[in-house]
């Protein structure tokens, strides 16, 4: 009867001991991500950064920041004089000091204009 008891304590004692480590591991993770950046998805080329108690996402190519799960917006293709150029993910017009773009506005077009459609806060009126 008692070899019994001793095996059920020893099963006892060893879920404990898993539950511990379990236990753990899950405070130290949560040790790691106070605040939840395992909740910020950023974009390909684009890191969780907190400053403060916020989680944004940070380009590693550009440094731009950009809200964290945002809708990753289609790719700019900007044309100067008829040839293609495509810009860095996260870009949204076809503005800059260096290059006489022909446009201001990205192609292709119909894809932009879905996407301005469900974020109109990112268009430039002009």
């Amino acid at each position: 009867m008692r070899l019994k008891h001793r095996i059920n304590v020893g099963k006892i004692s060893e879920r404990s001991e898993k539950l511990a480590i379990i236990f753990a591991l899950a405070v130290l993770a949560a040790a790691e991500n106070p605040n939840g950046s395992l909740n910020c998805r950023c974009w390909e080329d684009f890191k969780p950064e907190k400053e403060g108690n916020s989680w944004f996402c940070r380009g590693t190519k550009n440094y731009r920041i950009f809200a964290c799960n945002e809708e990753k917006p289609p790719l700019c293709t900007c044309m100067t004089n008829g040839k293609p150029t495509v810009l860095d993910l996260g870009e949204t017009h076809c503005i800059s000091i260096d290059v006489p773009y022909d446009s201001l506005n990205c192609e292709p077009e119909s894809e932009w204009k879905a996407y301005f459609s469900r974020h109109p806060e990112k268009m430039i009126y002009h």
